[in-house]
Formats: C-alpha cells, sequence, structure tokens
C-alpha cells in the first residue's frame, strides 16, 4: 500500500491516514460541528494533524491552523476573529472557549 511519509519516524499508508480522518470527522460531527463552521487545529506537525485536517474538511467545516507555541493572547485573537467553535489539540477541555478536544479521542471514535 502507497505510504504518505512525514519525517524518518512517521510513515502511514494513505489507507490508514483517510480512516483516522473518517473519525475525526464523525467526532467532529458528534460534537456538533456543522458544515462551514470554523475548527482549530493545533497538534503537531505529522499525521495527526494532517488527519484532523482532513477529518475537518471532511466533515465540511473550514480548518483554522494555529502552531502550538502561538502565544495564548494570539491564540485567543485569532480564534475570536476567526470565529472557531471547537479546537482539535493534545488535550480535551470542554470548559475552555473554544471548546478543546483530544486528537487522540476523537481517533478512538
Amino acid at each position: 500500500a502507497a505510504a504518505a511519509r512525514f519525517d524518518r519516524d512517521h510513515r502511514v499508508t494513505r489507507g490508514a491516514l483517510a480512516e483516522r480522518a473518517r473519525r475525526i470527522a464523525g467526532g467532529r460531527r458528534e460534537a456538533g460541528v456543522r458544515p462551514g463552521d470554523a475548527v482549530e487545529v493545533s497538534l503537531p506537525r505529522g499525521p495527526q494533524q494532517v488527519a484532523a485536517v482532513f477529518g475537518v474538511l471532511a466533515a465540511g467545516a473550514c480548518y483554522v491552523p494555529l502552531d502550538i507555541d502561538q502565544p495564548p493572547a494570539r491564540r485567543r485573537l485569532i480564534e475570536e476573529a476567526a470565529g472557531v467553535c471547537l479546537a482539535i489539540t493534545e488535550e480535551d477541555d470542554p470548559q475552555a472557549l473554544p471548546p478543546r478536544l483530544d486528537v487522540q479521542r476523537l481517533l478512538r471514535g
């Protein structure tokens, strides 16, 4: 099977990447994201980030890329300007604004 290569240590088949994207898209819909909503993707570069972007797009939403090292004040400014309704991160925090969902939880389904 053809593989997507992210770096020396990360290689994922296209089928596996597509499956991850489908799971993320499903989790997004369950979280109430509707087509056209803005969803933040704030993950380290690699397979999970790519799957999250594809999952957001597959759910009909638009993604807002935010670097994980973005200062909090700048992050809030971007989130507000873009109208972000949900963020995919490496941690769950449903009380945050916008709510944050752990990419691993989305992948587990």
